[in-house]
């Protein structure tokens, strides 16, 4: 149960950027090309649940995303691979011994832009600005019935969160899409808060590298690779 509620909360980091937003072609000069680190942390009424954080790095080409997240024990790692050009994922599995597995899901094909996209927040982009990793960030503000979306973005950067949501989204996520395409740029710290007030997470990105990725770091040589069935993954 941890694990798919830590699970959802990466999706709902990612899916809370979006509201309406096209989706970028593989490739796409629009798309980000780099690296970053990802945190994410859950508050419960006001105290951090030091057992609910979690580590995510990420590498995009533009046409392929790899993710590895770690989990808040430091323990066990999750990495998966999408093809953005043919809507597949690979669950990556080293197993003791050296053997290395990809387990290939095609993705169902999406439904139509629009669909259920829901309530579309009410955006402001404010004056004020702090910098944030050497990088002149301005504070954004998206609401809506389910709640707040606080981020602190640069403008002049391109974001990642659109190609990313192909990889990962799911219903609960889709409810809760805040900063569509009217807002450009990467937040390089973002929080939300649902409408009960209660809990909040906050997301924040580190290391930090744009314009340049290992392509090698995307190399299926060595994994042996397995079908499986693509009914688990929720269309939107």
């Amino acid at each position: 149960m941890r694990l798919s509620l830590l699970i959802l909360s990466f999706v709902l980091a990612i899916r809370a950027l979006l509201a309406g937003t096209p989706e970028n072609p593989a490739g796409d000069p629009g798309a980000f090309v780099g690296s970053f680190r990802m945190g994410i942390h859950i508050f419960k009424k006001g105290t951090q649940e030091t057992t609910s954080t979690m580590d995510i790095m990420c590498w995009s080409t533009g046409e392929k995303l790899l993710y590895e997240v770690t989990m808040p024990n430091g323990q066990r790692k999750i990495r998966m691979l999408t093809d953005l050009v043919d809507d597949t994922n690979y669950a990556l599995i080293e197993q003791e011994g050296g053997a290395h597995m990809a387990m290939r899901i095609k993705r169902p094909e999406a439904t139509k832009p629009g669909a259920n996209d829901g309530e579309r927040p009410r955006i402001t982009v404010t004056q004020e600005m702090r910098t944030i990793g050497g990088r002149t960030c301005t504070k954004v503000i998206a609401e809506n019935a389910e709640g707040t979306w606080t981020g602190w973005v640069a403008m002049e950067l391109k974001s990642p969160f659109v190609d990313m949501a192909r990889a990962f989204e799911g219903q609960a996520a889709q409810r809760i899409k805040h900063v569509n395409a009217e807002v450009p740029g990467f937040p390089l710290e973002y929080e939300w808060v649902p409408a009960t007030g209660e809990d909040r997470m906050v997301c924040t990105i580190k290391d930090l590298v744009v314009g340049t990725v290992d392509g090698k770091l995307f190399d299926l040589g060595g994994y042996q690779v397995m079908d499986m069935p693509s009914f688990g993954i929720p269309q939107r």
